[in-house]
């Protein structure tokens, strides 16, 4: 009797987990979106042979940061992005996620 309770037990949480999975897509937060939806193609990338005596640390890797404001305040939150070796970058927010990049009027 023990093991059929246990089996029961087994299947009503293996049933359980399988749908709660589920659900929690349907509430999902965030979606990944490529850069061509976004407009957004910014990459930190780093040239380990520029460095003089292998100065690099982790924290190169990460980039000069991010910040996000309204820039041009039209209401939209526009996203600056600033590079190590590479150009920093704004994008202006242009609504339903699309974003313009403004790399050349920096």
């Amino acid at each position: 009797m023990k093991n059929k309770n246990l089996l029961y037990l087994f299947v009503y949480c293996d049933y359980f987990i399988v749908f709660s999975c589920k659900e929690k897509n349907k509430n999902q937060l965030f979606s990944s979106l490529s850069s061509k939806q976004s407009g957004i193609d910014f990459s930190n990338n780093i040239d380990e042979t520029k460095l003089k005596g292998g100065a690099l640390n982790e924290f190169g890797y990460m980039g000069g940061g991010v910040g996000i404001l309204d820039i041009n305040n039209d209401g939209l939150k526009d996203i600056f992005f600033c590079g190590n070796q590479v150009s920093s970058r704004l994008y202006l927010n242009k609504g339903e996620h699309h974003f313009e990049d403004k790399e050349e009027k920096i």
